[in-house]
């Protein structure tokens, strides 16, 4: 399992398989505070903005793909100096836990990773306008032993059973995305 476009350099290169692969989940970028903390509203640019200049520390990772985004987003929203003037900035693990020992106000990190760490709230995704959403494909290596068993356990893994699993971890399935896109069409 891995994003998209690490699934298809490893297909290009023959490491895993170009037919035995599956889209899996797609999970964004978000905000969490400490459970029973004040959440801030986050639902447009301009009040995502503000909840970050307002809090105290903002905690986030320096790598993956929530870190480049939110790195990039504060340069482009020219946020930056000020933000990180106060961040409580991580080389990587699981920031949500920042919250916990009030570190910071607000851990922002993709929103599957946020939800691992009891005690603490998502408020929410990103606004639409600067969201950042990480698709993840599932595959085969090209030289699986037994592929035919290795494809049973895709079909698992994309299933309503496994769908249920992902949601509880701040996943969306992406072939419930996909359903949900034609019905809303």
């Amino acid at each position: 399992m891995a994003t998209d476009s690490a699934i298809d350099q490893l297909g290009e290169a023959g490491i895993v398989s170009r037919t035995a692969r599956k889209p899996l989940v797609a999970t964004e970028v978000a905000v969490a505070v400490k459970a029973g903390h004040p959440r801030p509203d986050i639902r447009t640019v301009e009040r995502l903005v503000a909840a970050l200049r307002q809090a105290r520390s903002v905690a986030y990772t320096t790598t993956g793909a929530s870190g480049i985004h939110f790195i990039r987003l504060m340069g482009q929203l020219g946020i930056a100096d000020e933000v990180n003037a106060k961040a409580t900035i991580l080389d990587g693990g699981l920031v949500a836990e920042a919250l916990l020992d009030d570190r910071a106000d607000l851990a922002v990190q993709q929103r599957s990773e946020l939800l691992t760490v009891p005690g603490v709230d998502v408020i929410g995704a990103f606004p639409e306008a600067v969201a950042c959403r990480t698709d993840f494909t599932v595959a085969a290596f090209a030289m699986s032993a037994g592929l035919p068993h290795v494809c049973a356990a895709l079909a698992f893994l994309v299933s309503e059973v496994a769908r249920d699993a992902y949601s509880a971890y701040g996943l969306t399935a992406r072939s419930a995305a996909v359903a949900q896109t034609k019905t809303a069409a």
